[in-house]
């Protein structure tokens, strides 16, 4: 439940039932009382409705990313609070008629090859060599749910999972903007891989390296930087960051992965210079700005809960319930778009 003992539940709700009711109510072998579910609800932070629901999506190899530090409590709860909003997320879709399948991209030789697998991303889905502007927007358009938890662990990330229903991703909203939208495209990677059943051991330089190649193409980094430099100036660093909506980190990485910088100004960078302090602070000058220029949101769950209400498939109770309020907030919300 959330994450939550059963032992934890029942002091929430006020000792009014045994763990051992609790327990048949989560298996299904039960039902609350009128009483006891109103206390839940409370308790979770959920309407009644929630308890109803007959629409379960199951999250599939999970992969989570950069999990040492966060508890497993933390890890439960994010679980948790995912498969509810993705299960409301597949149910308003159906409902509305509005289904988005997602279509997978790459072919078996480009597999191994972050250079090929970005390449055909922006191909496919008609980015060209243009900075991603919405990195959550390229994802919900091209049939991947994302959801963006609110006050996680500052250790989490992020992960993807493969539904029933199509694949989905979870980012942290409380990180950094640079650090989101590379966390969102390394669950992409994830996602354009699940396929190929690759080791983690193969498939982890392939994801990281494409994170940045789709963010920083090839072609553009060369006509930003030139083919090979010897030294680098923070400020022309800080211009292509944000042009491209990328860390001066993963520009770095960039350029020396295509042979643009060589080893010594890349280790120097990273053992000795602001990278070092940066990563351990993991943050970087102009983030803020960053969030402003590249605004990592993205409204179609909401517009298709507004949509199921204006042509009444659903109720104030139920539209309540999918937008995650008290029925007067909803009330408020829909009768401010009518």
């Amino acid at each position: 439940m959330q994450g939550l003992s059963l032992a934890e539940v029942r002091e929430k709700i006020g000792d009014i039932v045994t763990i051992a009711a609790l327990s048949k109510y989560e298996k299904g072998l039960s039902m609350a009382s009128s009483k006891v579910l109103i206390a839940l609800s409370d308790a979770l932070d959920v309407t009644t409705d929630f308890f109803f629901r007959d629409f379960e999506v199951e999250l599939k190899r999970i992969r989570f990313r950069k999990l040492t530090k966060v508890p497993a409590k933390d890890i439960a709860s994010i679980r948790e609070h995912a498969k509810d909003f993705f299960e409301k997320y597949f149910r308003i879709e159906e409902i509305t008629g509005a289904q988005k399948p997602y279509q997978s991209i790459l072919k078996v030789g480009q597999a191994l090859d972050p250079e090929a697998m970005a390449e055909a991303v922006r191909n496919k889905w008609g980015i060209g060599n243009d900075p991603i502007p919405n990195v959550h927007a390229l994802l919900e358009d091209n049939g991947i749910k994302v959801w963006y938890p609110q006050n996680c662990n500052p250790d989490f990330d992020g992960f993807s999972a493969a539904t029933d229903r199509g694949p989905v991703a979870v980012v942290s909203n409380s990180i950094g903007a640079p650090r989101k939208r590379m966390t969102a495209l390394h669950e992409l990677a994830h996602i354009l891989l699940e396929p190929f059943d690759l080791d983690e051991k193969t498939e982890e330089p392939l994801v990281r390296d494409f994170t940045s190649a789709i963010l920083l193409p090839k072609k553009a980094l060369i006509d930003a930087m030139g083919e090979t430099r010897k030294k680098l100036q923070f400020e022309e660093l800080f211009q292509i960051k944000e042009r491209f909506g990328i860390s001066v980190a993963g520009i770095i990485m960039r350029a020396h992965r295509l042979g643009i910088i060589n080893d010594s100004l890349y280790t120097g960078f990273f053992r000795f210079g602001a990278g070092k302090k940066w990563r351990s602070e993991r943050k970087e000058p102009r983030d803020d700005k960053l969030g402003i220029l590249f605004p990592e949101s993205h409204n179609r769950y909401r517009q298709l809960v507004f949509r199921a209400y204006a042509e009444e498939l659903i109720t104030l109770a139920q539209a309540a319930e999918f937008l995650a309020c008290t029925v007067d907030q909803a009330r408020h919300q829909l009768d401010a778009t009518t």
